[in-house]
């Protein structure tokens, strides 16, 4: 029997999006358990960009109060 492979990444994905009356916004949250990093992106008005480091801990926050985060993530850094 062959063994698993090995994992080079272990990430938590979190895809929240925003509705407005004109737009609607998605976001997309990266904890990177491996780098112990933090990053997001987002689509706005049909552009895509990266978020700052303040938007995505508002965004993990939000996840946690609605009791949807997956592991920790104290004590990461911002990519």
């Amino acid at each position: 029997m062959n063994p698993p492979p090995v994992l080079d990444y272990d990430i938590d994905r979190y895809f929240i999006v925003g509705r407005r009356p004109l737009s609607t916004h998605e976001l997309t949250v990266y904890v990177n358990h491996l780098n112990k990093t933090i990053s997001g992106d987002c689509i706005r008005y049909g552009s895509w960009g990266d978020i700052d480091l303040d938007e995505v801990m508002e965004m993990l926050k939000i996840v946690e109060d609605a009791g949807e985060l997956k592991r920790p993530y104290d004590g990461y850094k911002g990519k």
